[in-house]
């Protein structure tokens, strides 16, 4: 196993296209496979009325300060999912919680384990546990499917200073958002402007042409 990165450390951290210089946007997330590896990395794109878009996983040079990347020609997979907020039940149909964060490997993208709070975890700070990715069948549509028979034993206690603040990814969330609204509202002003400005400008063209005229 390489080295580890959680989904909290790289939110809102700006993604850099190596191959023309182009900052893309913030990460606002990360998407998966079925079988439990990252595909890409969600990003809030820095054009006017930005939209969320995906980078390929496999174009990620560097996690640093700026994530570098070596392109953005690369295709996804066809199935990919979100990981975040979702059940995590056992294949012998018992929940055990909700996912509130992942480590992956930054080499190869394999989830190395994934945070759950949950009644099962109550003797744990705050409620959370890892549970280890060797324990998990499947990143599903509706929910994360992990072995038979997991007990209160399987789990680990979360390091604080590997996770961090529990509600940072939700507070980079909002951050994001309002910077977009923000900047979606300064667009849609700017648009209002320029409309005025047209039909002022048709309005003082037909008043000169009806002068002219008599």
């Amino acid at each position: 196993m390489g080295e580890l990165m959680n989904i909290g450390s790289i939110m809102g951290k700006e993604l850099l296209n190596l191959s023309d210089g182009t900052l893309l946007g913030k990460v606002c997330g990360v998407v998966l496979t079925p079988d439990c590896k990252v595909a890409g990395l969600k990003v809030r794109e820095r054009k006017l009325m930005g939209s969320t878009t995906t980078v390929a996983f496999e174009n990620v040079k560097s996690f640093g300060a700026t994530i570098t990347l070596h392109g953005v020609s690369n295709v996804m997979a066809p199935e990919i999912r979100t990981v975040l907020g979702k059940n995590v039940i056992t294949a012998d149909g018992n929940l055990l919680g909700r996912v509130e964060e992942l480590a992956f490997d930054v080499e190869t993208g394999t989830v190395e384990e994934i945070v759950i709070q949950g009644e099962l975890m109550d003797t744990m700070l705050g409620g959370r546990g890892i549970l280890s990715g060797d324990k998990l069948l499947s990143f599903g549509k509706d929910v994360v499917v992990a072995a038979d028979n997991i007990t209160a034993e399987d789990f680990q206690q979360p390091e604080e200073g590997f996770y961090g603040d529990w509600k940072a990814v939700d507070e980079v969330l909002h951050e994001i958002d309002g910077e977009t609204a923000s900047f979606d509202a300064i667009g849609a002003e700017s648009a209002e402007e320029e409309k005025a400005s047209r039909v002022e400008s048709t309005i003082d063209g037909l008043t000169k042409t009806v002068e002219e005229t008599i």
